[in-house]
């Protein structure tokens, strides 16, 4: 039987687990559990590999989604900026046509309720924002206390 001898971190050595000499019925046994081991191992690391592979898979595409809802929320955030500010200067909206073609994806949202929020302004004023029964198509414009646009109707209170 061979003696090997490993180098320990202390700087001591450890002697190392004897194998049996070659070509005997021990050592083969030993080959054979060892050859079991590296397979079962080497398969555990593909199964870890292949869950990692589809959990980032699953974060890009989640990451993605949420890209364009940002994306989505930056334009909406842009038109009631200028809704907002068309009111506040009391004159009519004009929203530009850059935001005018984004009002589809807003009106065909998935979510039901991301559409339906209620802002207030510093002084405690709410304004609300509903998707009730408005075409796609319709122009934004400014009338009395309402602005109805194609995301839904806002109301704003009388000041």
């Amino acid at each position: 039987m061979s003696s090997r001898v490993t180098q320990m971190p202390n700087g001591k050595e450890k002697p190392r687990r004897k194998w049996p000499e070659k070509n005997t019925e021990e050592y083969s046994e030993k080959r054979s559990q060892n050859n079991v081991a590296v397979k079962k191992s080497r398969e555990k690391a593909r199964l870890k590999q292949q869950e990692s592979k589809s959990k980032v898979e699953g974060l890009k595409k989640e990451n993605s989604e949420l890209e364009v809802k940002v994306e989505t929320l930056q334009k909406e955030l842009t038109i009631l900026k200028d809704l907002f500010t068309a009111h506040a200067n009391g004159t009519a909206a004009s929203v530009s046509s850059n935001n005018m073609n984004t009002n589809r994806s807003f009106h065909q949202s998935e979510d039901p309720v991301s559409l339906d929020h209620v802002y207030s302004s510093p002084s405690s004023k709410k304004t609300v924002v509903s998707k009730a029964n408005m075409p796609a198509d319709s122009l934004p414009s400014i009338s009395n206390s309402t602005v109805t646009y194609s995301l839904g109707n806002w109301t704003t209170p009388n000041l």
